[in-house]
């Protein structure tokens, strides 16, 4: 089981190495080419349709194109180019698909007609003003014909396809590439029969886009693009980086005012002090002295000098001036 960890840990880097990358590489494009083309989708702009001879026919949810007992019915749509489709992209594959609800024509194989003629509209137009009666748009090149077939019953979507170097329906990929790069004028297609004469009839109603969800959801005719020639860029992380030793220094804070200190007051005159008066000496008693046999001087020393003596036979005693007993010498002490 403790084996079975590392194992586990090395298998899930290995797994998250394709998503996020190798630590410090940096964002490489991934290369476009048409084994793994982008998609982009031209939806239905403006779309409707007119009969010949035949005033106020409308768009009425579907555009029919074909031929009625030699009255030809031509489909107009246009569709709006996605900006994600750079000018110089190398177009890979087109598809034009327009859904057919249904299919009017001649039972005998013989006699049945399922081609259609695709061309360009030479001036711009309106689909709510569109009708015969006016000034219609002509067809202009590029142009091509398209065997259609038969629609299945409940409808389905007919799908044109062209690709580079194939002569199949190369003007749908012409009009395509001229109306990305601006060479052609965007004025849509014209879709209606090969000619008006000597046809049987045939007709294909196909979806408008009134009232369906914009593609890739919905029956509203639309085209897919398949290019390649640009560049996607695929995630990579990019290499963290390395943090200097060097401390990143805070910002020092900008110091406040420095309040401007008060006056000191002027100090008031000190008052000069009255001279202390010196102490008079304070006048001492002079002992009498009692008589003794005989005298001699005593010498006091200076701290005991202040005070009275008073000797007799055996002692002496040194008297303060508040009556107190400063020193008391017996006989012998004395010389």
């Amino acid at each position: 089981m403790k084996r079975l960890f590392p194992l586990l840990a090395t298998a899930g880097l290995a797994c998250l190495a394709p998503l996020f990358g190798a630590s410090g590489a940096t964002a490489a494009p991934r290369q476009i080419t048409c084994a793994n083309p982008l998609r982009a989708i031209a939806p239905s702009s403006q779309d409707t349709f007119v009969v010949t001879n035949v005033e106020g026919v409308g768009k009425q949810g579907e555009m029919v194109a074909g031929l009625q007992t030699n009255i030809e019915h031509f489909a107009f749509v246009q569709f709006a180019m996605p900006p994600s489709v750079p000018p110089d992209a190398q177009l890979c594959e087109v598809q034009l698909e327009l859904f057919c609800n249904r299919f009017v024509g001649q039972n005998t194989p013989a006699r049945k007609v399922t081609e259609l003629l695709f061309a360009n509209a030479n001036r711009s137009w309106d689909e709510d003003t569109l009708r015969f009666a006016g000034i219609v748009p002509k067809k202009s090149a590029p142009q091509w014909t398209t065997d259609l077939g038969e629609c299945a019953e409940g409808g389905e979507f007919k799908r044109i396809i062209a690709k580079p170097d194939v002569t199949t329906n190369d003007g749908l990929l012409e009009s395509v590439q001229g109306w990305l790069d601006g060479e052609i004028d965007n004025n849509g297609l014209i879709i209606g029969p090969t000619r008006n004469d000597n046809l049987d009839d045939h007709r294909f109603f196909f979806t408008t886009r009134d009232g369906q969800l914009p593609p890739p959801a919905g029956n509203g005719p639309r085209i897919f693009i398949f290019y390649a020639g640009g560049a996607t860029p695929t995630f990579t992380p990019s290499v963290s980086p390395t943090a200097s030793n060097t401390p990143t220094p805070s910002v020092t804070p900008i110091p406040s005012d420095t309040p401007t200190p008060t006056e000191t007051p002027i100090p008031s005159d000190t008052p000069t002090p009255t001279d202390t008066p010196e102490p008079s000496a304070t006048p001492t008693e002079t002992p009498v002295v009692s008589p003794t046999p005989s005298r001699r001087m005593v010498y006091l020393p200076i701290g005991l000098r202040t005070g009275t003596l008073y000797l007799n036979e055996a002692q002496a005693a040194l008297i303060a001036p508040d009556g107190r007993l400063r020193r008391l010498w017996h006989r012998l002490s004395i010389r």
